[in-house]
């Protein structure tokens, strides 16, 4: 090799490669990219908070096995009279018994959260802490839930209604089982409280169906 080409080398090519090693995905490594068709490029799961505001126990109808448009899916979901929620399943154990009992009724517990999607708007994840088979006495499916947050007051000129809010999630109050306890609740605006209570949809065909809480309980929060 001649003397003018070792000075190339040197100078221009040596560093050109050492850049180019360095740039994102091109890394020599080849551990550090996914081999396309694995299970993070269909399912892309969302790591769980630290901390939930809101936990619920539901029962409805488990699929699991599914994928989505951009992969924006846990591949699992739990169905409740028109609601579908996703499952994030954090172990291998709740994996294997949700792929055992596919098209199941199953009960869930676990937190519930929201998170923004591209080609779904708002995706409602329930981060699982037990699965179950569903027993045959109870035929209604249900969501219930305890959370806690800031009790307020809303208006949208067709409504005046009472919603609670944690994480950026607002969630309009029912209280026709108890009339009296929204009386209650009324000295209770702007005030963090815990309450309990069912998710039910709200009258309507709109889809995906908007929800609403009916309150069985509602504290203020110690």
């Amino acid at each position: 090799m001649t003397e003018t080409m070792e000075r190339i080398m040197q100078r221009i090519i040596i560093p050109m490669m050492m850049l180019l090693s360095s740039l994102p995905g091109l890394s020599a490594d080849a551990s550090a990219a996914e081999p396309s068709g694995k299970k993070a490029d269909s399912q892309k799961q969302v790591a769980a908070p630290a901390h939930a505001a809101i936990h619920v126990e539901c029962r409805g109808r488990l699929r699991h096995g599914l994928v989505a448009i951009g992969g924006e899916t846990t591949g699992t979901t739990i169905t409740m009279d028109r609601l579908v929620w996703e499952l994030n399943l954090q172990s291998d154990a709740l994996r294997k018994l949700a792929s055992e009992h596919h098209k199941e009724v199953v009960l869930v517990t676990g937190s519930l959260r929201r998170v923004r999607g591209t080609a779904v708007a708002a995706r409602w994840i329930v981060d699982v802490e037990k699965l179950s088979l569903a027993d045959h006495e109870t035929k209604t499916d249900f969501a219930k839930m305890s959370m806690s947050g800031v009790l307020r007051h809303q208006a949208d000129g067709k409504n005046d209604h009472l919603v609670i809010e944690a994480d950026e999630i607002s969630f309009p109050l029912d209280f026709s089982s108890d009339p009296s306890m929204q009386n209650a609740a009324r000295s209770l605006i702007r005030e963090k409280v815990t309450l309990k209570g069912l998710i039910e949809r709200q009258p309507g065909l709109e889809l995906p169906p908007k929800v609403q809480v009916k309150v069985t309980r509602l504290d203020k929060a110690m």
